[in-house]
């Protein structure tokens, strides 16, 4: 977290990638294939092969940087421990901004948008899976906003602002 550049956002997607869930399962891979976004025969199983390899990396940084849950692997199941693990590395960057996206905080599998979609993919009309009301008292929620709170170092000074 500390190669993080101070003037940056750290979080983990946004509207146009997988949400964390999807992207450790693979699958936005699946959803390309599907809609046949990938030009070559055989591009899916090349884009799973790199995701494995991707999975194994992210449970590399998440262990050295003492934060990855015990056990975690490249073929581990996603659960609430990788994504507490995963928002807890963003939280502890030098980004000035740590953040986790909406979709990530309601455990979303699939993305809000697939872009070079229209009408295939229900872009932008896919509903959270909590209401506003039940995310204020969802439990995976507070556990996050509790590590993003926790880790986060609030009052450090950007490094790259002058003293006056």
């Amino acid at each position: 977290p500390e190669a993080y550049p101070p003037l940056a956002l750290a979080t983990a997607g946004n509207h146009d990638m997988a949400t964390l869930r999807g992207w450790w399962e693979g699958r936005d891979i699946g959803l390309k294939q599907k809609h046949g976004l990938y030009p070559m025969e055989g591009e899916a199983a090349r884009q799973l092969a790199r995701r494995s390899r991707e999975r194994a990396a992210l449970a590399d940084v998440l262990e050295r940087a003492g934060l990855a849950p015990k056990g975690l692997a490249a073929d581990s199941p996603y659960g609430d421990e990788l994504s507490l693990a995963g928002h807890a590395f963003l939280a502890a960057s030098r980004a000035s901004i740590a953040m986790v996206q909406l979709d990530d905080l309601t455990d979303e599998a699939d993305q809000v948008n697939l872009p070079a979609t229209t009408d295939a993919y229900p872009n932008w009309r896919r509903k959270l899976s909590l209401s506003i009301e039940d995310i204020l008292n969802d439990r995976r929620v507070r556990a996050l906003a509790e590590v993003m709170n926790r880790v986060r170092p609030f009052g450090r000074q950007d490094s790259t602002r002058r003293e006056e």
